[in-house]
């Protein structure tokens, strides 16, 4: 049964398991400074982005053309992501990972109700470097 994931054992135990991560907003900036982070901890990373910015990854416009990823990482403001929710249930990502800051009840509450996982207003480059 999906499920938030909030506690310190659930974050790192997810850490230790995922390697293949989708960045949705990927661009220049505290997107990209994590994107880069996770491939240095080891993870396989591409990108989501309308305009596909040249930022050193794989990009894609949209999530239907991306491969599947186990992880879908997004930067998106809480009141945009409900704007997304078909797209992310199409893709079937394993799990949504809210970045520091990114709140949506609505969303997180379609998602796990789809079965997919969810970590929200967590870094996942802190929570990697202080977990794992």
């Amino acid at each position: 049964m999906a499920q938030m994931h909030s506690t310190p054992d659930e974050i790192s135990t997810i850490l230790k398991k995922v390697k293949r991560l989708t960045v949705f907003g990927l661009k220049e900036g505290i997107p990209l400074d994590v994107a880069n982070a996770m491939k240095e901890y080891g993870f396989d990373i591409i990108g989501i982005h309308p305009r596909t910015p040249e930022v050193g990854f794989m990009q894609y416009s949209t999530l239907e053309e991306a491969p599947q990823r186990d992880t879908l990482v997004m930067f998106r403001r809480g009141e945009a992501l409900m704007g997304h929710l078909d797209e992310i249930l199409a893709y079937q990502p394993e799990r949504v990972w809210l970045q520091l800051g990114i709140q949506n009840d609505a969303f997180t509450r379609a998602l796990i109700e789809a079965g997919i996982d969810v970590v929200a207003d967590r870094c996942i480059k802190v929570e990697y470097r202080t977990r794992v």
